[in-house]
């Protein structure tokens, strides 16, 4: 890995993703299995005959699901610097691994967080829409049975891809809120590779800002169910935990960058 590119970090960013994509593979295959449970089994009951897309994801409890799995995919790409820093990794993985300067290692776990992310973004995104039309084919034949009616797929899938909150998260659909998710999706990334490069009460000390970073996310997409767009009303609601997010972040640096100089998870 000894490379006279500065950006030698991706190498490692790959390396990472390498180690626990099959980890990141049983998570997205168990919670694709679970929300399909939940939202054909919402679709067949009469009372959800006729109740919107949108309505049927907050209602089924698969936007839960998709929270639980954006939080354990934090996890799980931490998985291969928890190991290295126990000594339960098979591979050489420590700090003394890499010739790297700190600040690439960091930058590598990073953005290997970040990737996962995206991909369980892009999963959820893909589930979601693939999920619409044999959900929708379940509602039709109660609605048609009881009711005598149907609405055209096509329509709702367009209604609710549309006005949905929850593909505005998984797809935002303005600058404003690429730009908002990106910021927080590049924080919380970087809060979460800092807990795995300590050790001891620090590590603890890590989770517990990594765990406060998620709240605010969660706290910023709640603001953004209940707004009109990104107006200046949305801001004055997301101020504040967009504002603990960022000096989360900005505090995490130089602690996982101390953390790396003394090779604190090196045995």
């Amino acid at each position: 890995m000894v490379k006279s590119s500065r950006f030698r970090f991706f190498s490692l960013a790959a390396w990472n993703w390498r180690l626990y994509r099959r980890g990141a593979a049983v998570l997205l295959g168990a919670a694709t299995l679970l929300e399909a449970g939940l939202l054909f089994g919402c679709a067949g009951n009469l009372n959800f005959a006729a109740t919107s897309y949108d309505a049927l994801l907050s209602t089924s409890g698969a936007g839960v699901v998709f929270a639980i799995v954006l939080g354990a995919t934090l996890v799980v790409a931490q998985a291969p610097l928890l190991a290295a820093s126990s000594g339960k990794t098979r591979a050489a993985y420590t700090i003394l691994t890499f010739r790297l300067p700190r600040w690439q290692i960091l930058a590598g776990q990073t953005l290997a967080t970040a990737f996962g992310m995206l991909l369980a973004l892009a999963w959820q995104a893909a589930v979601w829409l693939g999920l619409f039309w044999p959900v929708a084919a379940v509602q039709d034949a109660v609605a048609g049975r009881y009711f005598g009616f149907t609405v055209p797929a096509a329509g709702r899938l367009w209604w609710a891809f549309a006005t949905s909150p929850w593909f505005a998260l998984v797809l935002p659909r303005t600058p404003e809120g690429c730009g908002l998710w990106a910021g927080c999706l590049a924080a919380v990334s970087l809060l979460a590779a800092a807990v795995g490069v300590h050790r001891g009460w620090r590590r603890l000390l890590a989770f517990c800002m990594a765990a406060v970073g998620s709240g605010c996310c969660v706290l910023v997409a709640g603001v953004q169910f209940g707004s009109e767009g990104f107006g200046p009303l949305f801001w004055v609601r997301a101020g504040a935990p967009l504002t603990v997010l960022a000096v989360l972040a900005v505090l995490a640096v130089p602690g996982a960058l101390l953390a790396l100089h003394r090779a604190e998870m090196a045995k």
